[in-house]
């Protein structure tokens, strides 16, 4: 606004003078050449700032010069050529001047414009310009970017050198450009020098001064000219270069790839210490190198300089796998990636990444192996094996599962895994899987069992145990290894019926020796009672005695076949023979009702076993068979053989495989339900009304069977009827012949005979003494083994037979007894006979050494035909 005023102020002034220099013209005579003084006016309008001012200016002045000829106050005729020619002559000096003035006003202009845009440059250069006299303490003139750069007022007074170095220029540096700069001066040569100065506001700044001296006509230095640049910028930007440079530095030496960079031809720039570990070189060595050269292989380095080709012309490289050699010569494989170095839009060269993937490719080959093997135990595992992700989906399914379960893998896999359970346990297993996902492996690694369902419906037990795998991206696999149980089940099963055999046997094997020699004398008695008397109600009342007698002796005879304590006497029996002569017997027993068909197969091996036992058997499974059919029906007997296979022998257990004779017994009546069926052969076990039964029948057929080393099965259809089937060894050495009187009565003859008779129980020994000598015997006693010894050793040769007892005190028992006595009086008849002999009597042993056998309870007729048998 200050200079606004101060130019109008001026161009006031200019009018005014214009005015008084018509008045003066117009004062002065008309030949005087007062226009002069408009000629002074434009040329002080040169100092207006308006560039039409000096074209105004100029007009009013020529303008006021005609007028003032006009209008002369001298009175001076206006007609003489003399006021004319002055006229004429200001005027045309009016517009010299004004020409000139505006000639210069164009240069002066031209030059602020130049400095204009040499202080723009120098603003943008940060680079301004100083002229620095000889004299210190003489001012510096500066341009108004070294003003900038200061910090200072481009109007504020100038500064002299000495004056510049204590207040601008930082502590720490004025010493050294003191020297610097005043000494250049002294010395009349060029400086340059580097330092910090201070602003007013207490910035910072770092400079760099340019100077060069200017001489004089004598050579003498007059000042210095010279420029001030502020590079602070530079410097930080410097600073900052230096630390990306160490950056990228540190990151590249940090990086665990193995990194090189290459020129465009492949050699070898740069390379960082994991790429000196892979290729094993100093960095030393490799620089300036080629890298195909250097680290590739003959036949392959074509394709490396191919591949660096490629990348030279803009491609990048992903992951090409090939191998490089070592500066020990060693080969690995390496994994790279390789792309373009840019240089301001041009490829300057190539960065190499490469990864040692030797260790890996060799880990993944034997993963790869191991996995092989894994796939080849799990295709070959007896167990099933089933793998299931953490939502309860079948991942993998073994060839040992797919025989189990029915399926195919491609069937499951995928499918949840209830698909294997029972439809009643699959919201409980729902369950478990949430549990699996919510903690960690919930019961994994315990075994339990569980029930499973096969493809076709059945379902069947099963031992499960669950291992836990964790998958490297953080997911749970379960894997399932599952058992079949029917078997172990079965075993377990035989072995509880076995446990209960056992026990019972035990118990009945205790009882039924003191019972059967209780019964012996009992039925002794009754026998040697009833041949006494003649009273026919008497004779009723001994007849029923001996009846229940003999109820009490077929009952412990059952009570030992079931628990397999039964003393056997196997032979060769011809079950065809033996099953004709019971027909009769048994359509007499079973009744009208009851039809009775055989089915027998032609030229049958005899089977090896105990004939009254046999019998036995038959008579108890055809009078079940009749309680089973109350309103009558057909019961058959097939006879035949079969062979059992060494699959059907190991699940059944106690039975070898071969060939068996098999007696097959059917009816037709009412049949059994499963739960009925599996306790059939248990002890006690009856479904007969209270007193119809002891429960004991088929529990005896099942001891004799598994006794004789062969097997019963039992099935059943409720309403279709029952079948069981006895599984009988065979005697294919044919070495005895079946008698043909074993199922005929045989009345004994009596003889003379010397019978030894060795009984430890009194009563026994008198009873037996008594009806040996009713049937015509001589009879000498013993009470013991001892005692029988030395009575042969006395009467040896007088001895026809040696009748004895089994189980007897006094360390000695009968079998043993009559082995000794077979020894010393080979000639000597042996009869055993004992109401349970235990475990210490083998009955096949027995009639393979010649031994007679006869067992408690019996009767009149069972002992005269034994002694008759024992005596040839």
């Amino acid at each position: 606004m200050g200079m606004n005023i101060r130019t109008v102020a001026f161009g006031g002034a200019i009018g005014l003078l214009t005015i008084a220099a018509f008045e003066i013209d117009l004062l002065l005579p008309a030949g005087v050449a007062a226009g002069t003084l408009y000629v002074a006016v434009v040329l002080l309008g040169a100092w207006l700032p308006w560039r039409s001012s000096l074209l105004v200016l100029a007009i009013i002045a020529t303008a006021l010069t005609g007028l003032g000829y006009l209008l002369d106050l001298a009175g001076e005729p206006t007609g003489t050529w003399i006021p004319a020619a002055n006229r004429g002559l200001t005027a045309f000096a009016i517009w010299i001047a004004a020409a000139l003035t505006f000639w210069r006003r164009a240069r002066e202009r031209e030059t602020e414009r130049s400095e204009r845009s040499l202080q723009e440059a120098q603003a943008l250069a940060h680079l301004g310009s100083y002229e620095r006299p000889r004299d210190p303490a003489a001012p510096i003139r500066w341009s108004a970017e070294v003003a900038r750069i200061l910090g200072l007022d481009p109007d504020a007074p100038p500064m002299s050198t000495e004056s510049y170095i204590e207040r601008i220029v930082h502590p720490d540096d004025r010493n050294r450009v003191r020297e610097t700069l005043i000494g250049a001066v002294e010395a009349g040569v060029r400086h340059e020098i580097e330092y910090r100065i201070r602003r007013p506001d207490g910035a910072v700044r770092h400079v760099q001064s340019l100077g060069k001296p200017v001489r004089d006509g004598r050579g003498g230095v007059t000042k210095v000219v010279g420029t001030l640049l502020d590079v602070t910028d530079r410097r930080e930007a410097d600073r900052a270069l230096r630390e990306s440079e160490e950056r990228f530095r540190t990151v590249f030496q940090a990086v665990p790839s193995a990194t090189v960079l290459l020129s465009a031809d492949g050699t070898i720039l740069e390379l960082n210490r994991a790429a000196e570990k892979l290729y094993g070189t100093a960095r030393a060595e490799a620089l300036g190198r080629n890298y195909c050269d250097e680290f590739v292989a003959a036949p392959r380095r074509p394709a490396c300089c191919q591949t660096l080709a490629d990348v030279v012309a803009g491609r990048e490289v992903r992951s090409v796998e090939f191998p490089i050699r070592r500066r020990d010569g060693e080969t690995r494989d390496l994994l790279l990636n390789a792309g373009p170095l840019r240089d301001g839009g041009r490829i300057a060269g190539v960065l190499l990444a490469g990864e040692d993937v030797t260790d890996r490719r060799r880990a993944e080959a034997a993963l790869r192996e191991r996995e092989a093997q894994l796939s080849a135990i799990i295709a070959t595992a007896p167990e099933a094996i089933v793998t299931v992700d953490e939502r309860g989906l079948i991942a993998a399914f073994s060839g040992a599962a797919e025989r189990l379960f029915g399926y195919g893998a491609d069937e499951v896999i995928g499918r949840s895994v209830s698909m294997l359970m029972p439809e009643k346990f699959r919201a409980r297993h729902e369950a478990i899987i949430a549990g699996y996902r919510q903690q960690a492996g919930l019961g994994a690694g315990t075994a339990r069992e569980v029930e499973a369902l096969r493809k076709d419906g059945s379902t069947f037990r099963a031992e499960c145990a669950v291992g836990e795998i964790r998958l490297p991206d953080g997911q749970r696999r379960f894997v399932s290894f599952l058992r079949d149980l029917s078997d172990r089940i079965a075993l377990e099963q035989q072995l509880r019926h076995a446990q209960k055999m056992e026990a019972l046997g035990q118990l009945t094997g205790g009882v039924a020796h003191d019972f059967n020699n209780l019964l012996t004398a009992i039925i002794g008695n009754l026998e040697m009672l009833d041949a006494r008397l003649d009273n026919e109600d008497q004779r009723i009342l001994v007849g029923e005695a001996l009846e229940a007698a003999g109820l009490g002796a077929q009952l412990t005879d059952r009570l030992l076949s079931f628990g397999r304590r039964q003393p056997l006497a196997p032979r060769p029996v011809d079950l065809a023979a033996m099953v004709a002569g019971l027909t009769g017997l048994l359509r007499r027993t079973l009744g009208e009702t009851i039809e009775i068909s055989t089915i027998i197969e032609p030229d049958l091996a005899p089977a090896l076993i105990d004939p009254g036992q046999i019998e036995n058997a038959l008579l108890n499974l055809a009078i079940n068979a009749r309680d089973a059919m109350p309103g009558g029906g057909r019961l058959t007997i097939e006879v035949g053989s079969a062979r059992l296979s060494k699959d059907l022998a190991a699940r059944i257990g106690d039975v070898a495989p071969g060939r068996y004779a098999v007696i097959a017994v059917s009816d037709t009546g009412t049949g059994m339900p499963p739960e009925v069926r599996d306790r059939a052969f248990d002890p006690f076990f009856t479904t007969k009304a209270g007193g119809h039964g002891t429960g004991l029948g088929l529990s005896m057929v099942y001891g004799f069977c598994k006794q004789s080393k062969g097997h019963v099965e039992i099935t059943s259809v409720p309403g279709s009827g029952t079948t069981v089937r006895l599984y009988l060894p065979q005697d294919h050495q044919n070495t005895n012949q079946p008698r043909a009187d074993d199922w005929i009565d045989v009345e004994p003859c009596p003889t003379a005979e010397c019978i030894l008779l060795v009984e430890d129980d009194r009563r026994l020994r008198r009873v037996a003494k008594a009806r040996l000598e009713e049937l015509g015997y001589r009879v000498v006693e013993a009470e013991n083994g001892p005692a029988a010894l030395r009575i042969l050793e006395r009467d040896g040769e007088t001895i026809d037979l040696l009748f004895t007892d089994i189980v007897m005190p006094g360390g000695m028992p009968g079998h043993e007894l009559a082995r000794i006595a077979r020894e010393r009086w080979p000639t000597l008849a042996v009869l055993l006979t004992s109401g349970y002999p235990g475990d210490s009597l083998n009955l096949g042993t027995v009639v393979e050494e010649g031994f007679g056998w006869l067992r408690k309870p019996y009767n009149r007729q069972q002992l005269a035909r034994a002694v008759r048998d024992a005596l040839g």
